[in-house]
């Protein structure tokens, strides 16, 4: 280390300061306009010193954060930012900017504002994946591939109702992220240091002009809290869970050992020295992504544990380390998924034969014996696995399931055979009638998924309201903010 050198300049006050001008400049400003309105609005200042406080953020806005000399003796943005605005219009005027607030609410204030914005990209991204996935749903609802637990055939499904099924779960995923929001969307600009102020501050106002739904009400916890981001981090994790599950079916199926999906070669790359290769490593980014959302969420908690509850650096600063690129991945990874589920192409040909040939249609068989004859389901459940049993250990299939077989088992659990027909079985072992058969809430039968995807478009429906109301109240506080700017210095437009 050289002699002289400050390193807490150079490795805390500096890059922390190149994070802020990239991140918080403008809205920074924008926060500076919207108080110095208030302060106008409730004769804290004067009209003439809000017109050159205004003119100064509108200029400094066309400059950029460049037009400020940066140096970490001035500890942060804000002070920064201030200082200039000092040396350009003097102490009086400059200095009186900051009244009835503190840095503390500021920097909350905007990393609020900027929380809100990413999660509503979030959101967006999020409905374009669920209109995705119900389009293709909706094209497959009597495509049939084989539904597996443990990994291993259990009954047939359709690709239709597999998908309906990741649509309930990303439908739980915006909901999180809709309480998240909801949680973010509050003002804490006038709460100043944790107490408050003496001034006649109007804080609903000043919230009203930066697109706020409202305030956070004790001044105290308006400083102190960060939980939002936890709650922002733990909905955008979970999403990449859900997400990391759907890669994971597909990783399998498009092997040649399941066959069901046939990736384009736009998601795929070759070996260095294996000429027949073609990996589908866009799965295997998209699984480990979820693996930095962990990491921010731990880091988030760990920052705030044990920490006294008002203002600290630990909240309002080292929170903050991971959640940006938390967000970039995120983003990623649903646009991935959009991507793959928009071009992936479903082998229908052999996602049936596999489903035809692995038992996975001996339940039905079971069930038909049931409705047939008075006998109980474990009954009839041994019958069919005394059957299935021998032929799965000869290698054989589930075409190789007969009714000779059948009675066979039977006579030795029911000492009679069956009182079914061939034709039975041979509907019993359909994979399609298996599906159609299954009309029950939450079954795969194609008109009970079409009746769950019709219901889930109308709440994708809702929702992408949800979030146009969201942006709409945005931009008309925006549009607000600039039309009572503009009256005040006197320009058409800003």
């Amino acid at each position: 280390m050289s002699a002289g050198e400050n390193v807490f300049f150079k490795y805390l006050l500096e890059p922390q300061i190149a994070g802020q001008a990239e991140k918080f400049f403008d809205l920074m400003l924008k926060a500076d306009d919207a108080h110095a309105l208030m302060l106008l609005e409730e004769g804290i200042l004067r009209e003439d010193e809000a017109r050159q406080l205004l003119n100064f953020s509108r200029q400094l806005s066309a400059q950029g954060v460049d037009a400020i000399e940066l140096t970490p003796e001035k500890e942060d943005l804000y002070l920064n930012i201030e200082a200039h605005l000092i040396d350009t219009l003097g102490d009086y005027v400059g200095g009186k900017l900051h009244t009835g607030r503190s840095r503390n609410d500021l920097y909350a204030t905007i990393q609020r504002i900027k929380c809100r914005d990413m999660v509503l990209d979030a959101a967006d991204d999020m409905l374009d994946l669920r209109r995705v996935l119900l389009r293709i749903a909706e094209e497959n609802t009597e495509t049939i591939i084989p539904g597996y637990t443990h990994m291993q055939p259990a009954q047939p499904i359709t690709f239709g109702y597999y998908l309906a099924a990741l649509g309930h779960a990303f439908e739980r995923d915006f909901e999180r992220l809709a309480a998240a929001y909801a949680r973010t969307n509050l003002n804490p600009l006038g709460a100043c240091a944790l107490a408050g102020t003496g001034f006649p501050i109007d804080r609903t106002l000043v919230g009203s002009y930066l697109g706020f739904d409202g305030n956070l009400e004790n001044a105290l916890d308006a400083v102190a809290s960060r939980d939002y981001v936890a709650d922002i981090v733990f909905a955008m994790t979970m999403l990449l869970s859900d997400i990391g599950r759907i890669n994971q079916d597909f990783y399998f199926w498009v092997t040649s050992e399941f066959s069901i999906l046939k990736l384009p070669d736009e998601f795929v790359v070759g070996s260095s020295i294996m000429p027949q290769k073609r990996n589908p490593i866009i799965f295997e980014h998209t699984m480990g992504k979820l693996s930095c959302l962990l990491g921010a969420f731990v880091s988030v908690i760990t920052a705030m544990k044990g920490v006294p509850y008002t203002h600290s650096r630990a909240t309002s600063g080292e929170v903050f380390t991971t959640l940006w690129g938390a967000f970039d991945e995120t983003r990623a990874a649903v646009k991935c998924m959009s991507a793959v589920l928009e071009k992936i192409e479903i082998d229908k040909e052999n996602a049936l034969r596999n489903t035809n040939k692995n038992f996975s249609t001996a339940t039905e068989v079971a069930d038909e014996i049931v409705r047939k004859m008075d006998v109980s389901f474990r009954t009839a459940y041994q019958i069919v696995k005394k059957s299935v049993l021998p032929l799965y250990r000869q290698g054989k299939t589930s075409e190789a399931l007969t009714l000779e077989e059948l009675n066979h088992a039977a006579m030795e659990v029911l000492q009679r055979p069956l009182e079914i027909t061939a034709e039975d079985v041979e509907r019993a072992l359909s994979p399609l009638g298996n599906v159609k058969k299954r009309t029950v809430l939450g079954g795969p039968a194609p008109e009970t998924v079409s009746k769950d995807l019709e219901e889930m478009r109308l709440r994708l429906q809702g929702h992408a309201r949800q979030v146009q109301d969201w942006r709409g109240k945005i931009e008309s506080s925006e549009n607000t903010r600039k039309d009572k700017i503009a009256r005040i210095i006197g320009k058409a437009e800003i």
